[in-house]
């Protein structure tokens, strides 16, 4: 594996670490992160993380749902509720963006470095808030569906779906559920971000990791608006073939966060 070599920056008159700057990004860098996230995935098959990973955890909440309709109510939160947790998925295809900067393109297996990196243990404290989120948008989520269309379970997917769109009780639960999910989500950007592209870049501290990605989120919201549709839009796209268009976007979003990182965050001192 390659040697990680970078370091946070120091400020040498005190002796700590200088916080991160924050530059102003716009649409242009959008644009730009996507189209060098898309070379790295064609250089890098780090779609086989999404193929071992996220793709059969969705498939198995699809299976049971198919067989459990007490849980199709709670199916779209659960999937809507990926985009929560998708920075997790990504820190693997984040390593091989950085070990890619500075040398030939890595091996699939060099994306396990990070799991050794001195960073690990504030990448698991993100990971579990980022985590603690999804829960805590699934018991909502199922508190919402309760307060509108009742405990009892709709006969099938048609018969549900016919009562979201035709009923008072479906359009509230509709209006609700998509209000706080988006509340969700917000929170879930802001934290996660730019936070997990800087913990595997070499910053060990998940508290001024999260602080800087929030200051990031914070110092560009209409570019990180338009971020967040981005992705929303492209995940929405990649779920209606069956899923299987996640196999590219999950990974591509990966890599073109890693360099939506690099264009907004400055740690070099």
């Amino acid at each position: 594996m390659m040697a990680r070599t970078l370091t946070p920056p120091i400020d040498d008159s005190h002796g700590i670490r200088a916080p991160a700057r924050i530059r102003r990004i716009g649409p242009n860098d959008i644009r730009a992160a996507l189209a060098r996230g898309w070379h790295d995935f064609l250089a890098r098959p780090s779609h086989i993380v999404a193929l071992f990973v996220i793709y059969p955890a969705i498939g198995f909440v699809l299976t049971f749902a198919a067989f459990d309709y007490a849980l199709m109510p709670l199916l779209f939160p659960i999937v809507a509720g990926f985009a929560l947790i998708g920075p997790i998925t990504a820190v693997g295809v984040f390593e091989l963006s950085r070990q890619g900067e500075s040398g030939p393109a890595p091996r699939l297996a060099d994306a396990l470095a990070v799991l050794i990196g001195p960073s690990i243990g504030a990448i698991l404290r993100v990971a579990l808030v980022l985590l603690g989120l999804f829960t805590l948008w699934l018991v909502v989520a199922q508190q919402i569906v309760f307060a509108t269309i009742g405990e009892q379970a709709p006969d099938g997917i048609g018969p549900f779906l016919h009562q979201v769109a035709t009923t008072a009780e479906g359009r509230m639960m509709f209006v609700l559920g998509n209000g706080l999910g988006f509340c969700f989500a917000v929170a879930a950007l802001a934290i996660g971000v730019f936070s997990l592209p800087m913990l595997v870049d070499g910053e060990t501290s998940a508290r001024d990791a999260v602080v800087t990605s929030v200051r990031a989120c914070l110092a560009n919201p209409v570019t990180m608006a338009m971020w967040g549709l981005v992705v929303a839009g492209l995940l929405a796209a990649a779920i209606l073939p069956a899923f299987a268009g996640l196999l590219v976007v999950l990974p591509w979003l990966g890599h073109a966060t890693w360099h939506l990182y690099r264009a907004t965050i400055d740690r070099t001192g």
